[in-house]
């Protein structure tokens, strides 16, 4: 038995060996190894016998210069993995001893991985049957391994190398190796030898293929994949060789190393490579550095940002922008800050009508008449402008910001949001910006608009305390005071509003007047002719507010109805209001591009601004007909 382990032994030496005169010189093998890109260069470094190299026992030329970033590892130890294919026949001819020693070899080889070693299991017939998948861990391989695989009719030796070429393709490797075992010819495969040999060579993937010899057995066919692919055949006489074999196999690959290095030849020049090891003699190999492919640059083109911020209408409402900043802060640096008492005071309250012998100074009346018309002209514009009743309308709406803080930042979100949309959407995008302060004047008003909802809802209840006050005998204002003292918001601050502009002198019919402009309730005015009754004919308060509050609950039932029977009017307008718009973007999302004619043409931007206004002048109209005032 020990005489045929060291015959077999001699056997494996003898063939794993590149020929005597190799054998006797002991001369290292390059194989080029895939993976790299140039300039990076890679070889697979075949060592004689096993031995421990540092980049230092390593010397590389190429054309007599030395390669810079030279690196060498150890296959399988270091670096990125190293994948080896069992490929092991499983035809009808390998029954018996021959498929178990088989077993038994690939075993022993799986037993003896390296660290950093990935092999995967195939075994084919008339079937290409992937065993095991790459995996370093040694315990699924012996399962994968722990009995003999089914035997069928065929051989198919090119499918199988092909599937091995697909495992080792699938784990990104820069190079890999085909164990193959087999005792018979190709039958039956789809892929032919040649397109499987070219594949071989051009993956980098070397095959050592092992011969059982049978009645079928084709020395050619195996002999040529390992040629091909820079691997080795092996012939076998014995099944029982073949753990040896595949122990000297092992033992090969753990001799193996990976070097890699950074060429400084030219694209386009053959290089002649020179490869010194410590204690082995110099192996010299050539090769090509690869064409470089030069991809003509893109003209440029500019992107969607630059064509919006180069665009004219950008520039227009930048300009426009600034021209409003400006108007501002000229208006606002040159505005009377020197306030008569009267306006400062209605900071507070909501003076009205302030007559001239109250308010003139004693300066005012030394200056001319044409000179007190013009100023009075120019304080009753001041007081009716734009900004003061904006001003008023924040307060109602209960948002604590400055009239001209609110038109800047309108008009900046208007800017950016233009930009963005414009830059997401095109036109389209842009016209969603211009929408801005329509958003805000919507969002305010309807603020106001429930503010003043609220009020008239609380009115019946707040008249029920005023009534009850004055038959308790408080007198109008001190009942309005209890009022204000227990009412909820809003008719709290209105109320204490009434009592603030009544302790300035201003008659208590007039500030509920003013009450009922703020609120649009003429309801409040009642109360107002009640306190002038009061005031010019001593009448019962009591008994004429418990009929106002009667009026003014019949009104708000009223006021209920109508709104029940305008529902379906007010939902009607906001449906065809946006319907357009929702079916403009549906179709823009079911089929891009079939809406371009409409923002590209000159008759489709007159088409769309002519639907933008009449969308919105049919919501007005039909806001206008359900909007019914009781």
């Amino acid at each position: 038995m020990k005489l045929a382990r060291t015959l077999a032994l001699a056997v494996v030496a003898a063939a794993l060996a590149t020929g005597a005169a190799t054998a006797a010189t002991a001369t290292p093998k390059v194989t080029e190894a895939g993976g790299a890109t140039y300039p990076e260069h890679s070889y697979i470094l075949t060592l004689p016998k096993a031995k421990l190299l540092a980049p230092s026992d390593v010397s590389v030329t190429e054309n007599g210069s030395p390669v810079t970033g030279l690196q060498v590892q150890q296959q399988g130890v270091g670096g990125s993995p190293t994948t080896v294919v069992l490929a092991i026949d499983a035809s009808a001819s390998m029954a018996g001893r021959p498929i178990e020693d088989a077993v038994a070899a690939a075993r022993a080889f799986v037993a003896q991985m390296n660290p950093n070693e990935q092999i995967a299991l195939i075994a084919f017939n008339n079937n290409v049957n992937v065993i095991q998948k790459f995996t370093s861990d040694k315990n699924k391989l012996a399962d994968a391994l722990a009995s003999t695989p089914k035997l069928a009719v065929g051989t198919k030796i090119n499918d199988a190398l092909a599937e091995s070429l697909t495992l080792i393709d699938a784990t990104g490797a820069p190079n890999g190796s085909v164990v193959l075992l087999s005792d018979g010819t190709d039958v039956g495969s789809t892929a032919s030898h040649k397109s499987v040999a070219d594949d071989l060579k051009t993956g980098h993937v070397r095959v050592f293929s092992v011969g059982l010899v049978s009645q079928s057995f084709n020395k050619k066919g195996l002999d040529s994949f390992a040629t091909a692919s820079h691997g080795h055949f092996v012939e076998v006489d014995d099944p029982s060789q073949l753990t040896p074999i595949f122990e000297g196999l092992r033992e090969r690959l753990a001799s193996e190393y990976l070097l890699s290095y950074r060429t400084k030849v030219n694209p386009s020049e053959a290089v002649k490579v020179r490869i010194a090891v410590k204690g082995f003699p110099t192996v010299t190999t050539h090769y090509t550095t690869p064409k470089l492919h030069i991809v003509p640059a893109k003209p440029y083109t500019p992107s969607a940002v630059s064509n919006v911020l180069q665009s004219s209408w950008v520039m227009a409402i930048v300009v426009l922008a600034f021209a409003l900043l400006l108007g501002f802060a000229v208006a606002y640096a040159f505005s009377n800050r020197n306030a008569p008492l009267v306006s400062r005071v209605g900071d507070f309250v909501s003076v009205q009508g302030a007559r001239p012998s109250r308010a003139e100074t004693a300066e005012q009346k030394s200056e001319s008449k044409v000179f007190r018309g013009i100023l009075s002209k120019m304080k009753t514009r001041r007081e009716s402008s734009w900004s003061s009743r904006f001003a008023d309308t924040l307060e109602i709406a209960g948002i604590n910001a400055a009239p001209m803080h609110i038109v800047v930042m309108t008009l900046l979100g208007t800017v950016v949001l233009m930009f963005v949309l414009g830059t997401l959407f095109g036109a389209v995008g842009v016209i969603l910006g211009l929408l801005t302060p329509l958003a805000v004047r919507f969002y305010i008003r309807r603020r106001v608009s429930k503010t003043r909802k609220q009020f008239a809802d609380q009115l019946p209840d707040n008249l029920d305390v005023l009534a009850s006050a004055l038959r308790a005998g408080h007198s109008l204002v001190s009942a309005l005071a209890v009022v204000a003292d227990d009412a909820p918001e809003p008719s709290k601050t209105e109320f204490r509003r009434v009592l603030a502009e009544e302790q300035f002198g201003v008659p208590l019919e007039n500030a509920l007047r003013t009450t009922s402009e703020r609120m649009q309730n003429v309801d409040i005015e009642q109360v107002g002719l009640v306190s002038r009754l009061q005031r010019e004919m001593g009448s019962n308060s009591a008994e004429v507010l418990d009929k106002v509050i009667e009026t003014v609950r019949g009104r708000m039932e009223l006021r209920r109805l109508v709104r029940t029977l305008t529902a379906q009017g007010r939902f009607s307008r906001w449906v065809l209001t946006a319907l357009p718009i929702a079916l403009a973007i549906m179709l823009e999302l079911i089929s891009p591009g079939y809406m371009q004619p409409l923002f590209h043409t000159v008759a489709g931007q007159a088409l769309l601004v002519l639907t933008a206004v009449m969308i919105a002048l049919g919501s007005w109209i039909i806001g206008k007909i359900v909007d019914i005032r009781v």
